[in-house]
């Protein structure tokens, strides 16, 4: 299947930045709480208050307002606008010195969790073709979940021997390349759509 989807120079791309994201995404989420308790020295209630309040606004916003947005703006740019709620996301948190500083970026974050991940599986699949879906999806689920172990594994040394606000920082700055790559293929798809003498790629 990875032979297959790299003869796809627009999945790959897809698969790069999905790699990309949800690494820094996966390093956020596993470290947080040591985090909210070091930085603001919140206890467990508290940070499970948080973390509730994040988990209900992606919900909400996955479940009521992903669709139409979809349709109007596309996946791509819904994508790219994650990209910058992510990063906002996380030098707000850095920012921050009470639980209202928190929820403020808490609420960034959520906008880009949940318009990341939908938009992202959207247009993996819509860019596969019937008989290559699966096989698409599959690879995309894998990278995902590659991903989340390689973020989950490293959090803790970034958190305990660079800095705590390490992680953050480094997934701000993880998003400069992620939008790059967003741009290129949105590029590579604007061109297959316009005439073959029109390209200029």
């Amino acid at each position: 299947n990875l032979a297959r989807v790299a003869k796809r120079p627009i999945i790959t791309v897809m698969l790069m930045l999905c790699v990309l994201v949800i690494t820094a995404m996966s390093v956020r989420e596993s470290i947080y709480s040591l985090w909210l308790n070091a930085r603001l020295e919140l206890n467990a209630r508290q940070i499970g208050l948080v973390v509730a309040y994040a988990g209900g606004m992606v919900f909400l916003i996955q479940m009521f307002g992903i669709g139409r947005l979809a349709k109007r703006f596309g996946e791509l740019n819904l994508v790219k606008t994650a990209l910058v709620c992510l990063a906002t996301s996380w030098l707000l948190l850095i920012a921050s010195d009470g639980i209202p500083g928190i929820l403020v970026a808490m609420t960034f974050g959520a906008f880009g969790t949940a318009f990341f991940q939908t938009n992202m599986q959207a247009m993996m699949s819509l860019r596969a073709g019937p008989t290559e879906r699966g096989a698409v999806l599959g690879v995309y689920q894998s990278s995902s979940s590659a991903a989340r172990f390689v973020g989950q594994a490293s959090s803790g040394t970034l958190f305990g021997q660079i800095g705590q606000n390490a992680p953050f920082l480094i997934g701000a700055a993880a998003m400069l390349p992620a939008m790059a790559l967003a741009w290129w293929a949105g590029r590579r798809m604007q061109a297959e759509r316009r005439p073959v003498g029109d390209r200029r790629d």
